[in-house]
């Protein structure tokens, strides 16, 4: 018998609400699997994953860690296989946080998380998205965040809350997202479908 295979992986980091998450996903129509350590990871098929977002980048970092999970999804991310990125999920893409200022992130892309001049800390609500990228219009999303990527090579997609920063990359099988799509309404299930089917 074979086994299922499932459309998406979410990585259970340890923080966000995969809920939330997985009824956005399944909204689009998309098969969900959660997965919460190494056995699971290669014991289950998949297409895509998914590294959901709240929480801070060391503990983040720290649970993946603990799980077993570094090293698959760095096999994952080496083999060319799609990952989504969503809010920390998305930070911990690039090499360090000026959160957790000892925690070193995957490295995958260039770039530091920092505290940004926000008019209030964390940032939380609705912001406008302007993107010129046929994977992300402009739209409206939600947010919840104290840290954000003030700018990057591999930005398609930038907010303003005090002052500019990028709020979604794409690089080959990398996408990210700093905004939660799962709770941005119909402009977040369209993110996330153009996202997962680009």
């Amino acid at each position: 018998m074979n086994a299922e295979i499932f459309d998406c992986a979410i990585i259970n980091t340890g923080s966000g609400n995969l809920t939330s998450l997985t009824r956005a996903l399944e909204k689009i129509g998309k098969t969900v699997v959660i997965i919460d350590h190494t056995a699971q990871f290669n014991g289950s098929q998949f297409q895509h994953i998914v590294l959901p977002g709240q929480g801070r980048f060391g503990a983040v970092m720290q649970s993946l860690k603990e799980k077993s999970l570094i090293d698959p999804l760095e096999k994952w991310y080496q083999s060319k296989q799609p990952i989504l990125g969503i809010c920390v999920g998305m930070q911990i893409f690039f090499e360090e946080s000026e959160e957790d200022k000892n925690t070193a992130g995957f490295g995958w892309l260039k770039g530091k998380i920092e505290k940004l001049n926000f008019p209030k800390h964390p940032m939380v609500g609705w912001a406008e998205v302007e993107s010129g990228t046929s994977l992300m219009k402009n739209g409206n999303a939600y947010f919840v965040n104290s840290y954000a990527l003030k700018e990057s090579a591999d930005c398609i997609a930038e907010t303003c809350y005090g002052e500019f920063f990028c709020c979604a990359v794409k690089k080959d099988n990398l996408t990210g997202i700093q905004f939660h799509p799962e709770k941005s309404s119909h402009y977040g299930l369209e993110v996330l479908q153009k996202c997962l089917d680009y």
